[in-house]
């Protein structure tokens, strides 16, 4: 939905009740819906917002008053009639505004930190406070909080992994302005929107000031410098390049961050809104092994992956792999380009209990039959073919048919390999023979295990039918 300011006349008091309506859509409580919903916070908005629309004439406009605290308000009135365009068009495109390169990344315990997950988002269009709340909430998560000079110093190495995206506050001005976080003024006190301990600040010098109007809180450099980890307070209708979500819920109390037992596909998240879904429908959580989705929000392809182990005790055949995967509805995995290969390393096939010794799970790599050997013909089995580069371990393929014993069966498959040395779960790769067991390594050194993906879209829709 788009609208334009020039053509929106409203009167001066119909403008201080838009601007009373967001702020009490920053303060209303916060309920989670379902992918594709926002949250309830967003009801004062909207309420005010029809009102607006239903009671403005059509040729009044607002008119500069002098004095200081009157042009100070009408500043946020000018604000607050601008959170319309802002938060309609981030609400009624909330995909769009989650389209991010940068992966959430964990801030580990083992390194000092809480174990919460954090993310830069980068829109596409420029996002106000308001409509970064709602978006992070839709999301399961929050903007961040931050509880010390740790904590505030890793988020910032975030939110300066694209400098490109900070901006002056105004044409002229003397600051640069860089992604929202999460702090909010309210009734002479500052506090953080998810409702941590407001403990830690870094104000830049001078800051905060015109708590009247500037009630939320984002990073901030100099103009001729480089961008800091201080921050400043400024209106929350102002629309800025970027935020920061945090996720740090914890819904089923087993001291460890949903997000990241999503992510590691510990706990189910079938409609994609970053909650269990054992906890939305009040039902007990079971940790296991369950598929994860590369959401197209992350960058990815809407596809679903697992890592599954399917002999304990013996090798597993490349072709019995994927039948028992096809049986699932899916197939063994075409990694078609270097992200999606990384990905699924890092958060399927990166887990030790699907290698033994050396090797790792079955992909959907094969080579034609009568191929060049030993670098001919290799493809995927979605029709892809390897791309550039594609991480082979040194000195593969080699077609090394003593491994297949008597008769010299060819290697003309793909698993994962960490090649000579310590083993140690790596995203590289080696060809092998079809039984998943080469006789000239040691007994226990085979595959028993595969990465199935999930893709089909049966009733065209333009959601993988696994999801749904």
């Amino acid at each position: 939905m788009a609208l334009s300011l020039a053509a929106m006349t409203i009167s001066r008091d119909q403008a201080k009740r838009l601007g009373s309506a967001v702020r009490d859509a920053r303060s209303a409580p916060r309920t989670r819906f379902a992918r594709g919903s926002v949250t309830i916070a967003a009801a004062g908005f909207f309420a005010g917002f029809s009102m607006l629309l239903s009671s403005a004439p059509s040729a009044v406009r607002l008119s500069p008053r002098a004095g200081d605290s009157a042009g100070r308000e009408e500043n946020q009135m000018k604000h607050s009639a601008m959170a319309v365009v802002s938060v309609m068009s981030a609400i009624s495109s909330l995909a769009a505004t989650q389209l991010a390169p940068a992966q959430a990344v964990e801030w580990r315990v083992a390194d000092g930190g809480n174990g919460h997950w954090y993310q830069l988002v980068l829109p596409p269009e420029r996002v106000s406070a308001l409509a970064a709340s709602l978006a992070a909430r839709a999301r399961g998560g929050d903007l961040a909080s931050i509880g010390s000079a740790a904590e505030n110093n890793f988020v910032f190495e975030l939110a300066v992994s694209d400098p490109t995206r900070w901006s002056l506050v105004w044409p002229g001005g003397t600051q640069i302005t860089g992604p929202w976080i999460g702090g909010s003024y309210s009734g002479s006190v500052w506090s953080w929107l998810d409702g941590a301990p407001w403990s830690f600040t870094r104000w830049a010098p001078g800051e905060p000031n015109y708590l009247f109007e500037e009630t939320a809180v984002l990073f901030m450099g100099p103009v001729n410098g480089p961008p800091t980890s201080m921050w400043n307070n400024i209106q929350p209708t102002y629309v800025n390049w970027g935020y920061v979500v945090e996720w740090s819920a914890d819904c089923n109390n087993d001291g460890i961050v949903d997000y990241g037992q999503i992510k590691r596909g510990e706990l189910p998240d079938y409609n994609g809104n970053d909650i269990p879904d054992c906890c939305e429908q009040g039902s007990a959580c079971v940790v296991g092994s369950y598929p994860v989705q590369w959401r197209v929000a992350d960058g990815g392809n809407g596809h679903w992956y697992e890592g599954w182990r399917l002999s304990a005790e013996s090798y597993i055949s490349w072709n019995y792999a994927r039948g028992q995967a096809l049986q699932r509805g899916g197939d063994l995995v075409s990694l078609s380009t270097p992200e999606e290969a990384a990905w699924v390393f890092e958060n399927v096939a990166n887990d030790s209990s699907l290698w033994s010794l050396t090797m790792g799970p079955w992909v959907g790599g094969f080579q034609s039959a009568g191929a060049a050997e030993p670098s001919g013909g290799w493809s995927w089995l979605d029709g892809s073919v390897l791309y550039d580069g594609f991480p082979w371990v040194v000195s593969q393929p080699d077609n090394a048919t003593y491994c297949g014993g008597p008769g010299g069966a060819p290697e003309n498959h793909v698993c994962y390999w960490f090649g000579e040395g310590v083993p140690t779960p790596a995203n590289r790769f080696a060809d092998l023979v079809e039984s998943g067991y080469c006789v000239s390594r040691a007994e226990n050194d085979w595959v028993t295990s595969a990465v199935i993906e999930w893709s089909a879209d049966c009733n065209n829709d333009g959601l993988v039918d696994y999801g749904q």
